[in-house]
């Protein structure tokens, strides 16, 4: 009888270390997650613990011990990264240059705008269309820079002869996307998700 109120004792003793400890676990998970909180929230930035429907991302993820080492990160990669002070790059290519993935004969038409606020900084969105005779086609975007662990989506888009003047052919086009952006801080996978978009005139002449 000794043995069995023994047993348990023991076993409702396990039982309340156990509890407590899973406690201490949940309450510093939350500690953390509020440290992270409250660094992003201060750059504009709104993260979230859960993963976002329909984000896929594949490759390897950059792992943080702590958010000292991730700012740092990020301070280093701006410095190894051109972020001008201006907004919109452009890039005209007349129908005699060869662009990558045209002829001879396409023209080629490349813009790209810096996206503010994201885990990992500015990074740039950028859009291309072939405008041979002035009829454009084949608009794409992407990202590139400072774009580690980053999804972009496309989700929507638009490409056509706004109006033609004595001075040029206005071709107006637009990019709509879903920008998803992952790192692991802390032991905490953090993500962050935002609407990007980008619009304009180009001049064909």
């Amino acid at each position: 009888m000794k043995n069995i109120t023994f047993l348990l004792f023991f076993i409702i003793l396990t039982s309340c270390e156990g509890q407590e400890i899973a406690t201490d676990n949940i309450k510093e998970k939350e500690v953390v997650q509020k440290k992270i909180k409250t660094y992003f929230d201060a750059k504009g930035i709104k993260v979230t613990f859960e993963k976002p429907e329909n984000f896929n991302y594949k490759k390897k993820v950059l792992s943080f011990k702590n958010l000292e080492e991730f700012d740092k990160f990020v301070a280093l990669s701006k410095k190894n990264i051109d972020f001008s002070q201006k907004e919109v790059f452009e890039y005209d290519y007349g129908d005699n240059t060869i662009p990558t993935g045209g002829s001879s004969s396409d023209g080629l038409f490349i813009t790209k705008t810096i996206v503010k606020n994201t885990l990992l900084g500015s990074i740039y969105l950028n859009i291309s269309f072939v405008k041979k005779n002035c009829e454009p086609s084949k608009l794409t975007s992407w990202i590139s820079g400072n774009a580690y662990t980053s999804e972009y989506t496309e989700t929507n888009q638009y490409l056509s002869i706004k109006d033609k003047t004595t001075t040029c052919i206005n071709i107006q086009y637009s990019v709509v996307g879903t920008l998803t952006t992952q790192v692991e801080i802390s032991g905490m996978n953090t993500y962050n998700t935002s609407t990007v978009s980008m619009n304009g005139i180009h001049c064909c002449k």
